[in-house]
């Protein structure tokens, strides 16, 4: 009888070791980014200061062009069509090139609104600092959900990101972050989805033509407690 409580102490000591193992395993496995899980999150941020960025007619469009969309709008603010063109070559991508921000290592919201296009419904966003420091995010318009995120150094941290889907398949996609940095360039194109992540801007046979709708109007660099 002594012999078989013993080993039945032991077997317990292990399982509980395993158990707890398994737990640290997973908790160590999570995501570097967290998903916003509701609108209270986003709506209560305390807006202290919004950052300045340069009108459409001053962004760095490669393989890509901005049309003024005749059929689609977003309460009374224009829509365009941010399409890659028959003849790019390389990748498409839509550049604001070094957004200053007010001081490094505060927290900032940024912020569009979106919608799929004719062709192709991904989406994809880059936020650097000096090379190598980026955060990659590939949105998915036609579901709402944030597909893949890739983040390389450590000038962007405490990621939040979301997806808030609006009327009439509308989406605002929302990042807030702590910036360490002094300016920001800002990568905005429609993807494949397909594509690595780290190269979303890249062509593809299947790529020509992909557009995405997108309200320039809605773009905001907020600085926030």
């Amino acid at each position: 009888m002594r012999f078989t409580i013993g080993w039945l102490l032991i077997l317990a000591i292990l399982s509980f070791s395993c158990n707890d193992g398994k737990q640290k395993s997973s908790q160590d496995d999570k995501p570097i980014f967290k998903i916003i899980e509701s609108n209270e999150e986003v709506d209560s941020l305390f807006v202290i200061q919004e950052i300045s960025i340069p009108p459409k007619e001053n962004w760095n469009y490669r393989g890509l062009e901005l049309v003024k969309s005749e059929k689609e709008s977003y309460e009374r603010q224009k829509a365009f069509n941010l399409k890659v063109k028959q003849n790019a070559s390389g990748y498409a991508v839509v550049i604001i090139p070094k957004i200053k921000l007010n001081q490094l290592k505060s927290k900032y919201k940024i912020s569009f609104i979106v919608k799929r296009g004719d062709i192709g419904n991904h989406l994809g966003l880059r936020l650097s600092g000096e090379a190598p420091q980026r955060l990659d995010v590939v949105f998915n318009t036609e579901n709402g959900n944030v597909s893949e995120i890739l983040k390389a150094g450590n000038f962007i941290t405490n990621e939040l990101i979301k997806m808030r889907p609006l009327e009439n398949n509308w989406y605002q996609c929302i990042i807030t972050a702590e910036i360490n940095s002094n300016n920001i360039n800002f990568y905005l194109g429609p993807t494949t989805g397909s594509r690595p992540i780290k190269s979303w801007e890249s062509l593809s046979t299947n790529s020509k033509g992909m557009d995405m709708l997108l309200v320039p109007s809605s773009i905001t660099f907020e600085e926030i407690e």
